[in-house]
């Protein structure tokens, strides 16, 4: 029997923080991180509810999120996450494999050993972390090995292979927005 995934707790405001902003910030993340399923729907007194707020803090927060494209404002005022149907996804797909070996080669000059360091010891802790928040989009995929795309990233930036570089980034890009749609 396996759980739904529970959203992680709302983290303390900072207190020079204006409360839109952290309600902005908050559910940005959860968007960013997928702990939040496309499609699922939204309600401004459920947002206000949750985190403590009146309603003018939930709707500045939702404007700003829609504007952005990262949720989805109906003409009759309903609100709800992007649905990522195929077609989507291959839109994303397409400028993601187009645009991030592109830059990563034009980084590539640029890093130092810390940060290849850093990166190193970054990667195996992914999927630790992708195991404790059971992120949605991984439940029910192998995750034996999602860091080795990763790996091979590292490796070419260590090595200052830039071709070798460009198709790891897109290999992992497609292979990830592949579980999208596998």
């Amino acid at each position: 029997m396996t759980t739904k995934p529970q959203p992680p707790a709302i983290p303390p405001a900072d207190p020079g923080l204006a409360a839109h902003e952290h309600v902005y910030r908050t559910l940005r993340l959860r968007i960013m991180y997928g702990e939040m399923e496309p499609g699922t729907a939204l309600t401004l007194r459920g947002i206000g509810k949750e985190f403590g707020v009146s309603m003018t803090p939930a709707r500045e927060a939702v404007r700003r999120l829609a504007a952005e494209g990262a949720l989805m404002l109906s003409a009759s005022g309903r609100v709800s996450t992007p649905d990522l149907g195929p077609e989507r996804i291959e839109e994303l797909a397409t400028i993601r494999a187009l645009l991030e070996p592109e830059l990563s080669s034009r980084a590539l000059p640029r890093p130092h050993m810390a940060l290849i360091e850093r990166l190193r010891a970054i990667n195996p802790r992914i999927g630790e972390h992708i195991a404790k928040r059971m992120r949605a989009l991984y439940t029910a995929r192998d995750r034996s090995d999602m860091q080795k795309h990763h790996r091979m990233i590292i490796s070419a930036l260590a090595a200052g292979d830039e071709p070798g570089l460009r198709l790891a980034i897109r290999t992992d890009v497609t292979q990830g927005l592949k579980m999208l749609v596998g």
